[in-house]
């Protein structure tokens, strides 16, 4: 192997590394960083042709990872990292082994990218994968003997997609011997991720266990299970090497074909995956909103000479901060009796504890078909015995409250939500400093309802009947092994007729003590949910776009 296939391999991997971190969170800087470094290993230690590239490699890449830094969401990463290795490939002869280098490390990339959308738009592919993967742990930990029912990111499957893209690329490549036989790659990655999930927890090394620890010094079980990660990758990584390497530097089938309509199809596709969709309208328009109150709630504003924490459960600045967008604020205890689409176009339900009569479930049924919206909000455990008059009102657009509370698997829930793109989800990222989510049950959703935000890197704490009075319902701030872990959902949404509903399980975030850090968030999610709103202005990407190019 000579140096400049071994420099090859190197990039392949830190290709990999960037692909297996899921493209986002706290990181990201360095990972972008390895990946820039991974273009030019790809570009320059590969064998090279005779004649030299149409345009120096360095300024579409240059573009490229100044777009990546523009967008912050992970899928519209992923798009504009096909985008550069696409461009990468344009600039190349035919007859440079580069060139098929960089279609495939553009495939990959792609694969993961139309992965991770396909998981954020569609509703039953989000909901297969989870249940799958959930399916698939709780398997495995029978056979194993340990007790583990994790969602995607407590089971270390998303790091693993990127190598399954990478064995799938490999095997579309690969000429001769039987077409089974090329699938045998992916099938050893997929063991070997099985047996890591049966082994490691009997392992768990003494340096992992001090990273994640509960404010008392104690070692959360929870955090154990999302250290699974870096054996993982390691493990994959190894594998891949042994698989792919020896064809690294060999000649494929189609080496030298003229690329030009694989990379325009990547490079539309990347460019049509950006996430227009995260715009929201230019403002509200004057639209009546009826906030559905009851006897344990207090719209009282903040007092001098109140405690702050006896006024931190108020809800009294939502209306006042909605009457100063624009918003027509009503607080009633009841509907009014001629019916919710006279008065309001907008219907917030706050912990109900009053079961509503089904007559009143069929016209808030036709008031949402009809174009209304409604915002259900719920507290965790079952408190004041709102988790029976929740589901009614929400069970009927397929979504339930859980009769538990989501905790994060760390000491607080700084870098462990997870957002889908969409318009109520704009300009929130995984620090919670503008969701303000704090104890809330987590959702169950039926398609075509799915969750917009998760606690990728929290666990399900059952509720307590015993833990009355005081305690909320709330169960022992512990993993326990059987409640599930990773991927929680905690905000979800459904499209209904015309109308709109959205739910969470948690209602700090439009209190008083939050409501000055949540504004953005509550802004813009009432922005989505207002029939009357503005259509999204023009979408800046495409003026940013034309202005690179030219």
């Amino acid at each position: 192997m000579t140096i400049r296939e071994a420099a090859g391999q190197a990039a392949l991997a830190i290709l990999l590394a960037f692909l297996g971190s899921e493209a986002g969170g706290h990181f990201f800087p360095l990972e972008a960083l390895l990946a820039g470094l991974g273009l030019i290993l790809v570009h320059r230690c590969l064998p090279e042709a005779e004649s030299r590239p149409r345009l120096p490699f360095f300024l579409p890449a240059l573009a490229g990872f100044a777009l990546i830094c523009r967008w912050p969401h992970p899928a519209t990463r992923l798009a504009l990292l096909a985008l550069v290795w696409s461009a990468g490939a344009l600039t190349l002869p035919r007859n440079d082994r580069r060139r098929e280098r960089l279609e495939a490390a553009a495939a990959v990339t792609l694969l993961v990218c139309l992965f991770r959308v396909a998981g954020e738009i569609s509703a039953w592919f989000r909901l297969g994968y989870e249940e799958g993967v959930l399916v698939l742990t709780e398997g495995i930990g029978r056979v194993a003997g340990t007790s583990f029912r994790g969602g995607p990111a407590a089971a270390g499957a998303g790091l693993l997609v990127p190598f399954l893209a990478l064995a799938a690329v490999e095997a579309g490549r690969r000429t001769g011997g039987r077409r089974l036989g090329r699938w045998i790659p992916a099938g050893a990655l997929l063991l070997t991720w099985s047996a890591t999930l049966a082994v490691l927890p009997r392992l768990q090394p003494a340096a992992w266990s001090s990273v994640l620890t509960l404010p008392h010094g104690e070692r959360d079980p929870a955090a154990d299970w999302f250290r699974i990660a870096p054996p993982l990758f390691l493990l994959a990584l190894g594998l891949c090497w042994i698989l792919f390497a020896p064809r690294l530097g060999s000649p494929t089938r189609g080496a030298g074909r003229p690329a030009l309509p694989f990379c325009a199809a990547v490079l539309i596709a990347a460019l049509l995956l950006l996430p227009a969709w995260s715009r929201t309208g230019n403002g509200p328009s004057g639209t009546r909103v009826l906030i559905l109150g009851s006897e344990i709630l207090d719209f009282r504003t903040p007092e001098t000479g109140i405690h702050p924490l006896r006024q931190a459960g108020m809800f009294g600045l939502l209306p006042q901060f909605l009457e100063g967008l624009g918003y027509r604020v009503k607080v009633r205890d009841d509907l009014p009796p001629e019916g919710v689409g006279t008065a309001a176009s907008v219907l917030v339900v706050i912990n109900p504890v009053r079961d509503p009569d089904p007559e009143r479930i069929r016209s808030i049924r036709d008031f949402v078909r009809r174009g209304g919206a409604l915002l259900v909000l719920g507290d965790h455990t079952d408190i004041f015995g709102t988790q029976g008059p929740l589901n009614r009102w929400c069970d009927p657009f397929g979504i339930r409250f859980r009769f538990d509370s989501a905790r994060p698997a760390s000491r607080g829930w700084e870098w462990s939500l997870e957002t889908v793109p969409h318009p109520t989800t704009a300009g929130l990222d995984a620090s919670n400093l503008r969701f303000r989510v704090g104890t809330g049950a987590s959702l169950e959703t039926r398609p075509p309802a799915r969750a917009l935000v998760l606690a990728r890197y929290g666990f399900s704490d059952a509720g307590d009947r015993s833990n009355s009075g005081r305690g909320g319902f709330l169960g022992d701030y512990r993993w326990t092994g059987a409640e599930r872990i990773g991927n929680i959902p905690l905000m979800a949404e459904r499209r209904f007729g015309s109308g709109k509903v959205v739910a969470l399980g948690d209602t700090s975030m439009f209190q008083n003590v939050a409501l000055p850090f949540s504004l953005r968030f509550v802004s813009g999610l009432f922005r989505w949910l207002d029939p009357l709103a503005p259509a999204p202005g023009p979408a800046r990407w495409r003026e940013e776009i034309a202005a690179i190019l030219v």
